[in-house]
C-alpha cells in the first residue's frame, strides 16, 4: 500500500510551495484522497505526479556503511542487519559502502542531494568518523533527512529475527520466496 502524504510533505517532494498544492486542488489539476473527518487532507504522491504528467521519483532508505569503525569481518554482519531492519519496516533501500580508498563519497552526496532519500540508516552514531558525521548531519538536517542509528545490540538481533519470521509467515509455503530469504538474509 502506498504511503499517503500531507500537503506540506507533497509540496516538499515535488519542490513547490504548499500554496501551489492548494491552488492545483482548487483548479482540479490534482485530487486529494477522500478526506476522513478530523484528519488532514492526504495525497497519493504517485497519483499526483501522474495527474501532473511527471515521472514520480523513487524514494528509498539509504543504508550507509563506512569502514571507519567497521572491521571487515563485522562489516558483512552490520550490512545484513541494516538490510533486515529496512526489510522489516517495509522500506525500499539503496546501499552505499564507503571506504577510504573508494570514490563512493560522491555517490553518497549525490544520493542525499537527489531528493529521493527518505531516511538514512547507519550502524551507530560512532560508526562514522567525527568530521564525516558532522558534514553528513549538516546536509541531512538541511534536506530534512533523518539519520537512524541502528545500534547493534541483542535487541536488534531479536528484531531482525522477528522481521524475518514475519516475512516467512507471509510467504507461506512458497519455497522459492523462503529460499530467497535464506540466501539474502540468513547467511
Amino acid at each position: 500500500m502506498e504511503e499517503l502524504m500531507t500537503k506540506l510533505d507533497l509540496a516538499k517532494a515535488i519542490g513547490v510551495h504548499r500554496t501551489t498544492i492548494t491552488h492545483w486542488v482548487k483548479n482540479n489539476k490534482i485530487h486529494p484522497e477522500p478526506k476522513q473527518q478530523g484528519k488532514p487532507q492526504l495525497f497519493s504522491y504517485r497519483k499526483v505526479m501522474m495527474e501532473l504528467g511527471r515521472i514520480p521519483k523513487e524514494f528509498y532508505t539509504l543504508i550507509y556503511l563506512s569502514d571507519v569503525s567497521c572491521k571487515e569481518s563485522s562489516q558483512e554482519e552490520e550490512l545484513r542487519l541494516l538490510k533486515n531492519f529496512c526489510v522489516g519496516n517495509g522500506w525500499r533501500f539503496k546501499i552505499i559502502v564507503d571506504s577510504v580508498l573508494s570514490p563512493n563519497a560522491n555517490e553518497l552526496f549525490q544520493a542525499l542531494l537527489s531528493g529521493c532519500v527518505d531516511r538514512m540508516v547507519i550502524p551507530s552514531m560512532s560508526a562514522i568518523g567525527f568530521v564525516e558525521f558532522k558534514y553528513l548531519k549538516s546536509l541531512c538536517d538541511a534536506k530534512l533527512i533523518p539519520i537512524i542509528p541502528l545500534e547493534i545490540t541483542n535487541e536488534t538481533y531479536g528484531f531482525c529475527k522477528h522481521a524475518i519470521l514475519i516475512v516467512k509467515k507471509l510467504a507461506g509455503t512458497n519455497e522459492e520466496i523462503i529460499e530467497e530469504l535464506r540466501n539474502e538474509f540468513c547467511k
